[in-house]
């Protein structure tokens, strides 16, 4: 038998506190999550981006949310709140992590700051945010994509990176040594960002694009 959580919530004890865990419809994740949470006797609910077709037949088990909709998903999660009572909400994608705060914040439950968890998730916000903080700096500036390449390629430093501020995983980070590989990057971005999914399924989806200094040394990707 697994082992059971018992929290106490406002001197009352709440025996199998349910969890809102949120995830996309084509995550990896999903069993990890869900097997963590039964090894310490969390009553699971699934907060997805994809219908689950037998939920009415299950009430409670799982939650139909729209990241690129902030406001009508904390919406949704507050009213699921009120007939399924939730002890927290977990972030299983980095796209939910917005709503997951937002939601809590509403809800008064123990999450991250919905403020320092917006900044990470757009590059140029969090750049901004330690900029003159100790430690060295440097240089970096913010695009609208639909800016014209050829007046920004003539202001920026090389080498550079460009990079989606609202994009995680390294996806479209390039290195750009000249400014016909600048060029060639935009483009690429271009064709990224005008995705109809894309900008369906991430919660912050921006166009604007972060370039800064290309900083030397040993690259690891976490």
């Amino acid at each position: 038998m697994p082992n059971r959580l018992v929290i106490v919530k406002e001197k009352k004890i709440v025996d199998s506190p349910r969890v809102l865990i949120l995830l996309a419809k084509t995550t990896y994740r999903a069993n990890s999550f869900v097997e963590a949470s039964r090894k310490l006797g969390l009553e699971i609910s699934v907060g997805s981006n994809h219908r689950q077709s037998l939920s009415e037949f299950v009430p409670g088990s799982s939650l139909f949310l729209e990241p690129g909709n902030i406001q009508a998903s904390v919406e949704d999660i507050v009213n699921f709140h009120s007939k399924f009572p939730l002890y927290s909400i977990v972030a299983a994608e980095d796209d939910f992590c917005v709503l997951a705060a937002a939601a809590a914040e509403i809800m008064g439950l123990l999450q991250h700051s919905l403020d320092g968890v917006s900044a990470v998730r757009n590059k140029r916000a969090m750049r901004e945010k330690l900029a003159g903080r100790e430690g060295d700096t440097f240089w970096f500036e913010g695009f609208d994509l639909e800016e014209d390449v050829k007046s920004i390629v003539t202001r920026v430093p090389f080498p550079c990176v460009v990079k989606p501020v609202s994009l995680s995983g390294s996806r479209g980070v390039t290195r750009c040594n000249t400014q016909e590989e600048f060029v060639v990057a935009w483009s690429r971005l271009k064709r990224l960002l005008g995705s109809d999914d894309l900008r369906q399924k991430t919660e912050t989806f921006s166009r604007e694009i972060l370039v800064e200094t290309y900083l030397s040394g040993r690259e690891v990707a976490v």
